[in-house]
């Protein structure tokens, strides 16, 4: 997906347009950080990992431009490797004891008296938020993106598109496809 305000690159850039890295480099940052952060802050739920992982993808960025490696479409590279990394580092770490240890710590920490149908509540909601994760890491790749995208960023149909380089009508398919998948999953859950 090609945005005006980032010039593309040509395959090769010679030394002499080292003022044009810098530029586009530049271009880049101030058009994609905060978007790449949130799209990020999607997979990994933490904004300051976030911030490291888009740092990270800026640096890649930059050594490529710098070595004189063509990127012929800034923000799909960007989305793409921010993608990537966020998803290396969600293998690096054990995410579903994290999750898991993270929904319980709420319901210890409560102050003050407590029903037994509150308790029963609260876990009855974290079985069903971690139902619902288990379902969402169960869609094909594509809509997971756009659930993702929609859900933790809200994101509209056209900044989902854009993120993910397809057309708005391609995302509200994924989407809608993906909901009927979860509905289907979630089935007897939902009854």
């Amino acid at each position: 997906m090609h945005d005006d305000n980032v010039p593309e690159l040509p395959s090769s850039l010679p030394a002499d347009q080292a003022g044009d890295v810098a530029r586009v480099f530049q271009s880049a940052y101030d058009t994609y950080l905060d978007p790449l952060c949130r799209y990020v802050y999607a997979y990994l739920k933490s904004w300051d990992t976030a911030r490291d992982v888009v740092s990270d993808v800026y640096a890649k960025l930059w050594l490529q431009l710098a070595a004189g490696e063509p990127v012929q479409h800034v923000q799909a590279f960007l989305y793409r490797t921010a993608r990537n990394r966020a998803i290396d580092y969600l293998r690096r770490q054990d995410v579903r004891v994290r999750y898991d240890r993270e929904q319980v710590t709420p319901e210890l920490r409560i102050a003050g008296p407590v029903t037994e149908a509150e308790v029963e509540q609260r876990l009855v909601e974290r079985d069903l938020v971690a139902a619902l994760q288990r379902a969402v890491d169960q869609l094909p790749p594509q809509q997971r993106q756009v659930v993702l995208l929609r859900w933790h960023s809200e994101a509209s149909n056209i900044e989902v598109a854009a993120a993910l380089g397809i057309a708005p009508n391609t995302a509200s398919e994924h989407f809608r496809r993906a909901v009927e998948r979860l509905r289907a999953i979630l089935a007897d859950l939902l009854e």
